[in-house]
């Protein structure tokens, strides 16, 4: 039976707050685990989410593709032990994420953590084959060659992450990996297993129908049947956003995209790999970093404000091509606002200079006209949305989990931001527009990624090998 329902949270005012899960004190060594309960839901569910955070699984070409074939080839092993799974209302996943490895059990709660518990037993007596090795790395290389045919606007944001994630792993420097036969071996996945299992930190989530001593108890049992060495929390920090004149200067480079400095602006330079693609796109980033909860509530009101803007200018009117976009862009903890247009009728160069008289004009109409009450309208609907209520323990749960994963535990980010929108005036939005968007702004951090159709890359001279 379901867990008592534990009424809804509320703060001063009566606004609804978000459930915080409770941080559980272990007595073993290198495990966090946290809980919390059924909540309103009142259903006999579950799940149970972990994160082996290891340095072993990401950082290289190496680690990236040896961790993705060891997760593959796991999940093949558990696809066959736990074939009957589904028939009881229980699911399983595994995966790799840049902190390490993820795993996740869901269903009835009464099944839910015996089956959880079976996924690190799988993982500490995986036995490796090489008909399913090379099965798996055949699969790999397909992937990783299929994203090289991937549309333009893709690849300029593709391009633009990169540059400003550090550290991450170009899916050509993964692509180059795997296909070499003597690094990309089943001897090279077997010491990478090893090291897979050696140590690791396990950060543990129990959701729903369970008790804090069942949650306590299950996440030292997962780590005792792994049998991993602990590790500190910090083992394996996540990559982390540079800024844009910062980014310019990483010694990494992409294989597929030119980078520099000029004029303060971090500018990348790419070309599609199809010759036959008509299309060239851009991404145009104003970078401002990780924000508060007021500095992010300007970002997105004034995104919301000019999204429109610009699809009505550059889509509409200018007819600079079907896709075109405006908003907020997160890499990782860091905020800023994007433009992308894929356009078959201009260049890169060209859709640059749209960008910025849009940005030009939007300060000179689309703000100055920014009425009081469609200001109100567009905070209330961005608030309202940040605050409807989960629908189900799988909602509940992954914003919950996105805060331990990154270690950032603000548990009330999302009424935070809310009762921040609704507080923000118009004057907030054009000073945040003067310092930080604007083509003389002074705090201004640019940066962007063109990616050149191979018919405007050879009328504006651009070497169609990067």
């Amino acid at each position: 039976a379901a867990a008592a329902a534990a009424p809804p949270a509320e703060e001063g005012g009566g606004r609804r707050r978000r459930r915080e899960p409770t941080e559980l004190a272990s007595g073993a060594a290198g495990v966090r685990a946290w809980h919390l309960g059924v909540g309103s839901f009142a259903r006999p569910k579950a799940s149970a989410l972990v994160l082996l955070r290891t340095p072993a699984a990401a950082g290289t070409a190496r680690r990236v593709v040896l961790s993705s074939l060891a997760a593959e080839l796991l999940d093949d092993t558990l696809g066959t032990a736990l074939a009957a799974a589904p028939d009881a209302g229980a699911g399983w996943s595994v995966g790799v994420h840049p902190g390490g490895l993820v795993f996740q059990a869901s269903g009835y709660s009464q099944r839910v953590q015996g089956l959880a518990l079976e996924l690190p037993k799988a993982l500490a007596s995986l036995e490796l084959d090489e008909e399913r090795f090379s099965l798996h790395r055949e699969l790999l290389l397909k992937a990783l060659r299929n994203r090289r045919e991937e549309r333009p606007l893709w690849q300029a944001q593709y391009e633009l992450s990169f540059a400003m994630s550090r550290p991450t792993v170009h899916y050509e420097h993964a692509l180059a990996f795997a296909a070499d036969d003597g690094a990309c071996s089943l001897a090279a996945l077997r010491s990478h297993l090893d090291e897979l299992r050696a140590a690791g930190f396990v950060e543990a989530l129990v959701h729903g129908n369970a008790l804090e001593g069942e949650a306590r108890t299950f996440s030292e049992e997962w780590a005792g049947a792994l049998g991993a060495a602990p590790l500190e929390a910090d083992a394996a920090p996540l990559p982390q956003t540079l800024p844009p004149a910062a980014a310019s200067e990483r010694p990494e480079a992409s294989p597929r995209a030119r980078r520099w400095l000029e004029g303060g602006a971090m500018r990348l330079r790419s070309v599609a790999s199809n010759p036959g693609e008509k299309n060239s796109a851009i991404e145009l980033h104003l970078h401002l970093g990780e924000l508060e909860p007021r500095e992010e509530a300007r970002l997105r009101l004034l995104a919301s404000v000019a999204s429109k803007d610009a699809f009505h200018c550059l889509r509409t009117v200018r007819q600079l091509g079907y896709v075109v976009q405006c908003g907020v862009r997160s890499m990782g903890a860091a905020r800023g606002l994007s433009v992308l247009i894929q356009s078959a009728v201009a260049s890169p160069t060209e859709l640059e200079r749209h960008i910025e008289e849009w940005l030009a004009e939007f300060r000179a109409t689309g703000l100055e006209a920014l009425t009081d009450d469609r200001l109100a309208d567009t905070a209330f609907a961005l608030s309202s949305n940040l605050l409807e209520p989960p629908r189900s323990l799988a909602q509940e749960a992954a914003p919950i989990w996105g805060e331990i994963i990154e270690q950032t535990h603000r548990w009330q980010r999302e009424v935070e931001l809310a009762t921040e929108l609704r507080a923000v005036n118009k004057a907030e939005l054009i000073a945040l527009f003067d310092e930080h968007f604007a083509a003389a702004a002074p705090s201004r951090q640019k940066a962007v990624s063109l990616c050149y159709s191979h018919s405007d890359a050879e009328a504006e001279g651009v070497p169609c090998e990067q």
